[in-house]
């Protein structure tokens, strides 16, 4: 857990030097959300392989991001809008309630498991469909949405 927490902090912490900087780019943006994927993919990939959660949000997480990318890769920029822009805290929230719900209370795990598994997929599903749609707007990837 406390290495979640330092996770948790150098993104932020490094996003807001950044910003403070006036040294923020692109590519930077794409690394970090790139860093925040891989973190909680692995996260969540631990948590399945305990047992801990359900495989299915692998597989939201999975393809929420894989459209993310793919919109990035099409468009020569980042994509999310209003609610992608939020989906890796979402992610991170999620971890973390487990995670405390699991030191504080064990009983309570299983409904606790069972509702984040329910909130990470509806908002990523909300996220991924969102992000079509700015896409198909912006008329880039028309060929691959038709």
């Amino acid at each position: 857990m406390l290495f979640f927490i330092m996770v948790i902090l150098s993104d932020i912490f490094d996003g807001f030097v950044a910003r403070h900087l006036k040294t923020n780019s692109p590519f930077g943006a794409a690394m970090d959300i790139t860093a925040d994927f891989i973190t909680i993919l692995t996260i969540y990939i631990l948590f399945t392989f305990y047992n801990l959660i359900f495989i299915i949000v692998l597989i939201f997480i999975s393809i929420s991001f894989g459209v993310y990318g793919l919109n990035t890769i099409l468009l020569k920029k980042i994509v999310y809008g209003k609610i992608g822009k939020f989906a890796g805290s979402v992610c991170y929230g999620t971890i973390l309630i487990l995670f405390v719900v699991r030191s504080i209370y064990l009983p309570l795990f299983d409904g606790a498991s069972l509702a984040v598994t329910i909130i990470v997929c509806l908002y990523l599903a909300g996220s991924t469909i969102e992000t079509i749609f700015l896409t198909r707007k912006k008329n880039v990837s028309k060929r691959f949405f038709s």
